[in-house]
């Protein structure tokens, strides 16, 4: 009952604050709908407590405008997207890193969950996408989750991670960037695999350049990488993130 109704104060907060769930535009249904990635996993089981040997390289953030354009809208226009960000992933993110963790997989993929659905739970996008990681129907019972009358598992903070934290690897193991692997998480693994066939590149920012992806995708991409890069590296932020502290804080 306690974390029911810390997760709605949560969420009244950043609608408050202006930073209601993105859904994704004209994309939402087809936000994790990779029919060509992954297998029928069946039923997962709950905790996983088998580490992973293998480990995913870690993030790299290159020096391109359009992140460098985000990183200053964030700080500029959305402080109080940040702050609310990082209050709600104070109360869960331990949970997120630690299944990544498990799974040998960068702990910065958290933020992804910014970028789906505010870090909310209980976040549903217009095109019947739900939880934190934004799963639709489809692709969530491909990785194991429960979806029926009495129970909808995208909601389950560790078991949605989970079956995320799986559906990231087969599309890292497939496209083998983690730039690719995101665009496939937002628009599907057909849009990455026709942009490569085009282009011949396998950079992400290359593509992006060329317009093989659609907008949303391409901003949703930068919009990690700026909010990767703003928790990494605070040193050139340090009068923001002073008030984003404040502003947690003070609420």
């Amino acid at each position: 009952m306690a974390s029911t109704i810390r997760i709605a104060l949560l969420a009244g907060l950043f609608v408050a604050t202006g930073c209601s769930v993105k859904t994704h535009g004209s994309l939402s249904g087809d936000i994790l709908n990779f029919g060509e990635v992954g297998d029928a996993r069946g039923a997962l089981a709950y905790p996983t407590s088998v580490e992973s040997e293998v480990r995913y390289p870690e993030i790299s953030v290159p020096n391109e405008p359009e992140i460098n354009e985000f990183v200053s809208e964030y700080f500029n226009n959305r402080k109080r997207c940040l702050s609310a960000y990082r209050e709600r992933r104070q109360a869960y993110g331990d949970i997120v890193e630690e299944v990544f963790r498990r799974h040998g997989l960068p702990e910065e993929l958290i933020h992804l969950a910014m970028v789906e659905s505010a870090f909310l739970p209980e976040a549903r996008s217009n095109k019947g996408a739900v939880g934190m990681w934004q799963f639709i129907a489809e692709t969530a019972r491909r990785y194991g989750l429960q979806i029926n009358r009495h129970v909808d598992e995208r909601k389950d903070i560790e078991k949605a991670s989970e079956a995320a934290a799986l559906h990231l690897i087969d599309l890292y193991n497939t496209f083998g960037s983690w730039p690719l692997a995101l665009a496939g998480y937002n628009s599907g693994s057909g849009t990455v695999t026709r942009a490569l066939a085009k282009s011949g590149s396998r950079d992400f920012f290359v593509l992006s350049r060329k317009k093989l992806f659609p907008k949303e995708t391409r901003d949703y991409v930068a919009k990690f990488m700026a909010i990767a890069l703003i928790h990494r590296d605070r040193t050139p932020y340090l009068g923001a993130e002073t008030e984003l502290i404040q502003l947690a804080s003070n609420k």
